[in-house]
């Protein structure tokens, strides 16, 4: 099993750019969204992450986001979720023609080009930054690889990026979405979501299951810790495990 944590203790030296801000968002209730442009030479794999630095006024302050957009696009987006903290409030306050600074790339929760297997994603939250970077590439690198999302959040509203989710799965035959909510009364929501929690008899009711898929899981340290012990009980081989923890989350 290939296990990355994005909050890590230790950090790699990196390079750090300075980038201009493009659009800045809010892509849900409590989740914003900021937009900015990708420096000619910040070459990164899908999946990745880069260090976010930003004046507070108190100071510098610096957090690892996940890219949640296509290494072939001339731009990089990162999202995180409303806390109220300073450095969150400094980011999600900036506006367009604004600059911050990033260090990176990062992270080995990747995309890897040899593959040739079905993926098989199972995201809780603001988890699927990385993830959508991957199926966003897959799509611009017009490659022919099965991919299945299974996209858990608490309310429908706090689906993150679920327009350009739908964009990509009515486009591309081979992108499925299946969304899972958790706190919603089941006769509230409709019949294209499911409810609850995911598990392993739900994906194979919905033919989201492949012992030969390889599968990236990442959200808070308790769903990847579930999800992994799913798959472990169905007999999913740990090298076909992919994971990513937001500690901070």
């Amino acid at each position: 099993m290939v296990e990355s944590t994005v909050f890590g203790d230790r950090r790699p030296q990196m390079q750090k750019y300075d980038v201009e801000v493009l659009r800045s968002w809010q892509e849900t209730p409590t989740t914003h969204a900021v937009q900015v442009r990708k420096p000619k030479d910040f070459d990164f794999k899908p999946g990745q992450f880069a260090v976010v630095r930003v004046n507070t006024g108190d100071g510098e302050e610096a957090r690892p986001l996940s890219i949640a957009s296509s290494p072939l696009r001339d731009h990089l987006e990162f999202a995180t979720k409303d806390s109220g903290s300073p450095f969150k409030e400094t980011l999600h306050a900036m506006e367009p023609g604004e600059t911050l600074s990033i260090q990176g790339p990062a992270g080995g929760f990747v995309y890897k080009e040899d593959e040739n297997e079905p993926i098989i994603m199972l995201s809780g939250g603001i988890g699927i930054t990385p993830l959508k970077s991957i199926i966003e590439y897959v799509v611009d690198k017009d490659i022919d690889r099965e991919i299945d999302l299974a996209y858990s959040n608490s309310t429908r509203e706090e689906i993150a990026f679920m327009d350009r989710l739908e964009e990509l799965e009515e486009e591309h035959d081979n992108i499925h979405v299946d969304y899972f909510i958790t706190r919603e009364p089941h006769t509230g929501v409709p019949e294209e979501y499911k409810t609850g929690r995911i598990e392993a008899r739900m994906l194979k009711k919905d033919r989201i299951w492949n012992e030969d898929a390889i599968y990236y899981i990442c959200g808070p340290p308790q769903m990847v810790d579930s999800m992994v012990h799913m798959l472990e009980e169905e007999g999913i081989p740990d090298e076909q495990i992919r994971t990513e923890q937001f500690s901070g989350y």
